[in-house]
Protein backbone atom coordinates (compact mmCIF):
# COMPACT_ATOMS: atom_id res chain seq x y z
CA UNK A 1 0.00 0.00 0.00
CA UNK A 2 1.57 3.23 -1.13
CA UNK A 3 0.43 6.35 0.67
CA UNK A 4 1.02 9.89 -0.51
CA UNK A 5 1.90 12.11 2.43
CA UNK A 6 2.34 15.34 0.45
CA UNK A 7 -1.02 16.82 1.42
CA UNK A 8 -0.80 15.60 5.03
CA UNK A 9 2.65 17.11 5.54
CA UNK A 10 1.64 20.30 3.75
CA UNK A 11 -1.25 20.70 6.18
CA UNK A 12 0.34 19.44 9.40
CA UNK A 13 3.91 20.72 9.39
CA UNK A 14 3.03 24.44 9.62
CA UNK A 15 0.62 23.72 12.50
CA UNK A 16 3.24 21.68 14.33
CA UNK A 17 5.88 24.35 13.76
CA UNK A 18 3.57 27.01 15.21
CA UNK A 19 2.85 24.77 18.18
CA UNK A 20 6.57 24.62 18.98
CA UNK A 21 7.71 28.13 18.06
CA UNK A 22 4.71 30.35 18.79
CA UNK A 23 3.02 28.41 21.58
CA UNK A 24 6.27 27.16 23.12
CA UNK A 25 5.20 23.54 23.29
CA UNK A 26 8.14 21.71 21.71
CA UNK A 27 7.43 18.40 23.46
CA UNK A 28 3.90 18.15 22.03
CA UNK A 29 5.17 19.19 18.60
CA UNK A 30 7.87 16.52 18.73
CA UNK A 31 5.31 13.94 19.80
CA UNK A 32 3.21 14.75 16.74
CA UNK A 33 6.26 14.70 14.47
CA UNK A 34 7.31 11.31 15.84
CA UNK A 35 3.85 10.03 14.95
CA UNK A 36 4.23 11.30 11.40
CA UNK A 37 7.75 9.87 11.22
CA UNK A 38 6.47 6.46 12.27
CA UNK A 39 3.68 6.55 9.66
CA UNK A 40 6.01 7.53 6.84
CA UNK A 41 8.70 5.06 7.90
CA UNK A 42 6.17 2.21 8.18
CA UNK A 43 5.01 2.79 4.61
CA UNK A 44 8.62 3.13 3.44
CA UNK A 45 8.05 6.63 2.13
CA UNK A 46 11.64 7.65 2.74
CA UNK A 47 11.44 11.06 1.10
CA UNK A 48 8.58 12.00 3.43
CA UNK A 49 10.37 10.46 6.41
CA UNK A 50 13.37 12.65 5.60
CA UNK A 51 11.17 15.74 5.51
CA UNK A 52 9.67 14.94 8.92
CA UNK A 53 13.04 14.08 10.48
CA UNK A 54 14.68 17.24 9.17
CA UNK A 55 11.75 19.22 10.58
CA UNK A 56 12.44 17.66 14.00
CA UNK A 57 16.06 18.83 13.79
CA UNK A 58 15.03 22.32 12.67
CA UNK A 59 12.44 22.72 15.43
CA UNK A 60 14.91 21.77 18.16
CA UNK A 61 17.32 24.33 16.74
CA UNK A 62 14.68 27.06 16.42
CA UNK A 63 13.59 26.46 20.02
CA UNK A 64 17.25 26.54 21.12
CA UNK A 65 16.95 23.06 22.65
CA UNK A 66 20.40 21.63 21.93
CA UNK A 67 20.20 18.74 24.41
CA UNK A 68 16.83 17.76 22.94
CA UNK A 69 18.34 17.98 19.45
CA UNK A 70 21.06 15.51 20.40
CA UNK A 71 18.49 13.13 21.90
CA UNK A 72 16.34 13.37 18.78
CA UNK A 73 19.28 12.66 16.49
CA UNK A 74 20.19 9.52 18.42
CA UNK A 75 16.58 8.37 18.64
CA UNK A 76 15.90 8.91 14.93
CA UNK A 77 19.08 7.16 13.88
CA UNK A 78 18.22 4.07 15.95
CA UNK A 79 14.62 3.64 14.82
CA UNK A 80 13.82 0.20 13.53
CA UNK A 81 14.02 -0.02 9.72
CA UNK A 82 15.25 3.56 9.49
CA UNK A 83 16.47 4.27 5.97
CA UNK A 84 20.15 4.95 5.41
CA UNK A 85 19.13 7.95 3.34
CA UNK A 86 17.10 9.39 6.22
CA UNK A 87 20.02 8.99 8.61
CA UNK A 88 22.30 10.67 6.08
CA UNK A 89 19.84 13.58 5.73
CA UNK A 90 19.48 14.19 9.48
CA UNK A 91 23.26 14.08 9.92
CA UNK A 92 23.70 16.59 7.10
CA UNK A 93 20.97 18.82 8.55
CA UNK A 94 22.60 18.76 11.98
CA UNK A 95 26.04 19.44 10.50
CA UNK A 96 24.73 22.74 9.16
CA UNK A 97 24.01 23.77 12.75
CA UNK A 98 27.56 23.27 14.03
CA UNK A 99 28.51 26.89 13.33
CA UNK A 100 25.32 28.12 14.98
CA UNK A 101 25.88 26.54 18.39
CA UNK A 102 25.74 29.04 21.25
CA UNK A 103 28.94 27.90 23.00
CA UNK A 104 31.92 25.56 22.84
CA UNK A 105 30.40 22.93 25.13
CA UNK A 106 27.24 22.68 23.01
CA UNK A 107 29.29 22.40 19.82
CA UNK A 108 31.42 19.62 21.29
CA UNK A 109 28.29 17.77 22.44
CA UNK A 110 26.77 17.97 18.97
CA UNK A 111 30.03 16.82 17.37
CA UNK A 112 30.21 13.85 19.75
CA UNK A 113 26.60 12.92 18.98
CA UNK A 114 27.17 13.12 15.24
CA UNK A 115 30.37 11.10 15.48
CA UNK A 116 28.62 8.38 17.47
CA UNK A 117 25.77 8.22 14.94
CA UNK A 118 28.15 7.99 11.97
CA UNK A 119 30.60 5.53 13.53
CA UNK A 120 31.04 2.42 11.43
CA UNK A 121 28.46 3.39 8.82
CA UNK A 122 29.83 3.50 5.29
CA UNK A 123 26.89 5.52 3.96
CA UNK A 124 27.77 8.51 6.19
CA UNK A 125 31.54 8.21 6.19
CA UNK A 126 32.06 11.40 4.18
CA UNK A 127 29.97 13.28 6.75
CA UNK A 128 32.00 11.62 9.53
CA UNK A 129 35.21 12.76 7.85
CA UNK A 130 33.93 16.35 7.72
CA UNK A 131 32.84 16.26 11.37
CA UNK A 132 36.21 14.81 12.34
CA UNK A 133 37.98 17.59 10.42
CA UNK A 134 36.00 20.19 12.40
CA UNK A 135 36.88 18.41 15.66
CA UNK A 136 40.56 18.30 14.67
CA UNK A 137 40.56 22.03 13.94
CA UNK A 138 39.12 22.66 17.40
CA UNK A 139 41.71 20.39 19.02
CA UNK A 140 44.53 22.14 17.12
CA UNK A 141 43.33 25.55 18.33
CA UNK A 142 43.30 24.19 21.89
CA UNK A 143 46.90 23.02 21.45
CA UNK A 144 46.02 19.31 21.53
CA UNK A 145 48.00 18.40 18.43
CA UNK A 146 48.48 14.75 19.39
CA UNK A 147 44.75 14.24 19.87
CA UNK A 148 44.02 15.90 16.53
CA UNK A 149 46.66 13.80 14.81
CA UNK A 150 45.32 10.60 16.36
CA UNK A 151 41.76 11.44 15.26
CA UNK A 152 42.89 11.92 11.67
CA UNK A 153 44.96 8.75 11.67
CA UNK A 154 41.98 6.68 12.88
CA UNK A 155 39.77 8.05 10.13
CA UNK A 156 39.11 5.75 7.19
CA UNK A 157 37.17 6.76 4.14
CA UNK A 158 36.15 3.91 1.86
CA UNK A 159 34.06 5.93 -0.61
CA UNK A 160 36.97 8.16 -1.49
CA UNK A 161 35.41 8.99 -4.86
CA UNK A 162 32.49 10.80 -3.20
CA UNK A 163 34.70 13.43 -1.62
CA UNK A 164 35.55 16.59 -3.49
CA UNK A 165 39.06 16.66 -4.96
CA UNK A 166 40.27 19.37 -2.57
CA UNK A 167 39.49 17.22 0.52
CA UNK A 168 41.13 14.01 -0.74
CA UNK A 169 44.67 15.18 -0.22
Amino acid sequence: METNFDKLLEDELPKIKDLATKEGNLSLALEQLYGLEKQTRATESFSHTSIVCKEIVKLCFECNEWAQLQECLILLSKKRNQSKTVIQHIVQEAMQLLDKTPDHETKMGLIDTLRSITEGKVYVEVERARITRVLCEIKEKEGELRTASKLLQELQVETFGQMEKKRKS
